[in-house]
């Protein structure tokens, strides 16, 4: 237990990272049974640091399991426990979302139950998380929206871990405006401390930044944010950081070092084996290699995320092959991938990415659909929230509650 607590002590900080996962490796080859709560609480911490190549996401799930073991560790650690977090989100970042969802509902159960804030901050965030990378991105802004709400200031972790997903969830909708506000509201300083959530937020802010056409602001934000990144070698798994400030830095004419970056990414991912993660390689690795080396990572990019979940990123990869077989004169290829990839965008309510896939569109000659002004799609975050309450049965003053 000990050893798991040190890890986690250790984990987030870039200088103290590498000794941090010598005690991983060193727990990985215990092969520990989850037997009892001590081993249980070690293999959250394997879970979560899968290490690759050393380790894959096959075997970051199966540490999960046995650490989760069928809802035990919720029991004896709580919901408040870093442990049971570690290994909840691990699953969500091995790919295995629907293993992931009823664990994280569980926990919400047990923190409403009990009138855990920060437990449900935690569970909140961390569903936020699950929906972002499924593509449901208004239930993912609702409930990070939430999480936010909850706890402002309590455990500074998960109001800044939140944070980093609202981010990301309001780029990918065109509601640039919107972050920059969610930043600006929350007075967090990401320059603070060097520690992975602010690391995150900071990489996060630079991506908002180049979104709002402040393009040194943005770079030198990723470009602080990457440096300690990559020093202390967190994986892609944990987020595709390499991939993002490579396309930055592409943009900004350093293809070489933007080439490097997402070389080692997709080596990493490769060996971890997570079809989100590679997924997201394979794409950015298409777009920076152009021609038809290009091409083909782009095809494995879409043929690897179409048997995932992540079906934003299977969006991003379509509408990028389909504007690469435009360039390319392949017309009909090129408005069948456009097409679907805008349905995809459309469906997980990403403006942002639907907006170009609609002008590669018409650049193609077609007359893409207009977006949906009625239903479930054009409710906002806060109506979302209220009518998954009531289609769950609850009252109108439960609701309010």
């Amino acid at each position: 237990e000990l050893e798991a607590d040190i890890i986690g002590a250790r984990r987030l900080d870039p200088t103290l990272r590498e000794a941090a996962m010598h005690s991983v490796r060193a727990l990985r080859a215990k092969r520990l049974k989850g037997r009892n709560f001590s081993e249980r609480v070690a293999l959250s911490a394997v879970a979560l640091e899968p290490d690759p190549p050393r380790g894959t996401a096959a075997e970051s799930i199966e540490c999960a399991q046995r650490a989760l073991a069928a809802g035990r560790l919720l029991r004896e650690a709580g919901v408040e426990s870093p442990s049971f977090w570690y290994a909840a989100s691990a699953l969500i970042l091995a790919d295995s979302l629907e293993e992931a969802e009823p664990v994280l509902e569980a926990a919400l159960a047990d923190a409403r139950a009990q009138g855990s804030t920060v437990g449900s901050a935690l569970g909140l965030g961390f569903r936020a998380l699950l929906a972002y990378r499924a593509g449901r991105l208004a239930e993912a802004e609702a409930d990070a929206r939430h999480a936010i709400e909850l706890a402002p200031s309590s455990r500074w972790a998960a109001s800044v871990y939140s944070l980093v997903f609202l981010v990301e969830i309001l780029i990918d909708r065109g509601q640039v405006e919107e972050a920059a506000r969610a930043v600006a509201d929350s007075r967090l300083d990401a320059d603070a401390r060097p520690l992975l959530p602010l690391l995150l937020l900071r990489h996060s802010r630079g991506r908002l930044s180049l979104a709002l056409g402040d393009v040194d602001a943005g770079l030198a934000d990723m470009r602080a944010a990457a440096a300690l990144l990559e020093s202390g070698a967190f994986s892609p798994q944990l987020w595709p950081w390499r991939s993002a400030h490579a396309l930055a830095l592409s943009a900004a004419g350093e293809g070489e070092e933007a080439r490097r970056l997402v070389d080692e990414e997709l080596r990493l991912t490769r060996a971890f084996g997570a079809r989100a993660a590679l997924g997201v390689s394979l794409r950015v690795r298409g777009l920076l290699e152009r021609g038809g080396a290009g091409m083909e990572l782009l095809r494995e990019s879409v043929a690897v995320l179409a048997h995932s979940g992540a079906r934003l990123e299977h969006a991003r990869a379509l509408i990028a092959l389909g504007a690469a077989l435009r360039r390319a004169g392949c017309r009909s290829d090129s408005l069948e991938m456009l097409r679907e990839g805008l349905d995809l965008a459309h469906r997980c309510g990403a403006s942002a990415l639907a907006a170009p896939a609609r002008d590669e569109l018409v650049a193609a000659g077609a007359k893409p659909r207009r977006d949906a002004l009625h239903g479930r799609d054009a409710l906002t975050a806060s109506e979302l929230r209220v009518a998954r309450l009531a289609a769950e049965g609850h009252t109108n003053r439960e609701i309010a509650q």
